[in-house]
């Protein structure tokens, strides 16, 4: 059953519930409702909640709804723990993105889109928690990446230029007196 039969079954419903003096109005909307709820298990079926891809019983991809948005949570290796998390807005266009690239257990690069497509990403490459990588991206290509480097003797940001998503050159260094929670918070 396709939405446009939905539609057709409501729009019949509201006739039907308008007619006071039809007999068989009430066993009508008795048809539609039991129609419309093997529709919703169907539904159910078809799109379930939870996901096991590989066969081992344990459930592999969730979805969660949230008012507007839709959730997609993947666990990539299996172990029980999400290492994806997709954000979506009710038209299913990606909002963010949240991933475990290393697989350990922590959700270190985040993903922001923007107009349909891919605006920023930013990574915890250190795992103290902060991000210190930043890409730019221009309608899903890469513009341009940095990188905070932090010591006690020296702290700077490194900087490559993209054209087409391709670097145009080396990695350019300035020295910088911003923490990195400075670089973080000024670049979201």
């Amino acid at each position: 059953m396709t939405i446009n039969n939905l539609s057709i079954i409501f729009i019949i419903m509201f006739i039907l519930i308008g007619c006071d003096d039809n007999k068989g109005v009430d066993k009508e909307i008795e048809a539609i409702k039991t129609e419309l709820s093997e529709i919703s298990s169907e539904l159910e079926e078809k799109y379930p909640d939870k996901i096991d891809r590989n066969g081992d019983g344990q459930p592999d991809l969730f979805i969660e709804l949230d008012g507007d948005f839709s959730y997609e949570l993947y666990d990539r290796d299996f172990d029980g723990k999400v290492d994806e998390s997709w954000k979506y807005d009710s038209n299913d266009e990606l909002v963010s993105g949240k991933v475990d690239e290393n697989l350990d257990g922590i959700l270190e690069t985040q993903y922001i889109s923007k107009d349909y497509s891919l605006d920023k990403v930013f990574s915890d490459t250190n795992g103290n928690g902060i991000f210190d990588v930043y890409t730019k991206l221009d309608r899903g290509v890469m513009d341009y990446s940095e990188k905070y480097y932090g010591s006690t003797q020296q702290t700077r940001i490194g900087k490559v230029q993209y054209e087409y998503g391709y670097p145009t050159g080396p990695e350019v260094f300035s020295e910088t007196t911003i923490s990195e929670v400075e670089f973080q918070e000024s670049r979201k």
